[in-house]
């Protein structure tokens, strides 16, 4: 019986810390801004072949919503331009493209990104949340 007992109240003890512990959105908790450099890592799922093709996403991202910027991805993958990952890949930042703020006035960037074998050589572009590491790392 006190093994019943020990579970019941263990059970109930963690119900109760569950339901008191106050969650990070009613906190108003947001995760801070990436900052970005070359050599830094960074798991992404798409990607884009040109530094014009996510030329033309960040301009869709800088004045449309996202409708506009998976209608725009759609065309692209189709046009074999840029490519949905079929699992999240692991990259290097190589460079930063571009900085801008997003539809949604996020600080936003485009980078160019090298394999983890090769980070010498570009291999695709992104889009991050995010900002330089330091306003002179704005461009390499």
């Amino acid at each position: 019986m006190t093994k019943l007992k020990y579970i019941l109240f263990s059970s109930l003890l963690g119900v109760f810390l569950y339901c008191s512990t106050p969650s990070l959105a009613q906190e108003g908790f947001q995760a801070p801004e990436p900052l970005w450099k070359r050599g830094d890592h960074i798991i992404v799922r798409a990607v884009c072949k040109d530094e014009k093709d996510i030329m033309e996403m960040v301009g869709v991202d800088t004045r449309g919503g996202l409708p506009e910027i998976m209608l725009l991805f759609k065309k692209k993958v189709h046009a074999d331009e840029c490519r949905m990952l079929s699992k999240p890949s692991m990259f290097v930042v190589y460079s930063i493209v571009i900085t801008y703020v997003d539809y949604l006035k996020t600080e936003s960037v485009a980078l160019s990104l090298g394999t983890v074998d090769d980070e010498n050589t570009i291999v695709a572009y992104t889009i991050a949340r995010g900002r330089p590491a330091s306003p002179k790392q704005k461009y390499y």
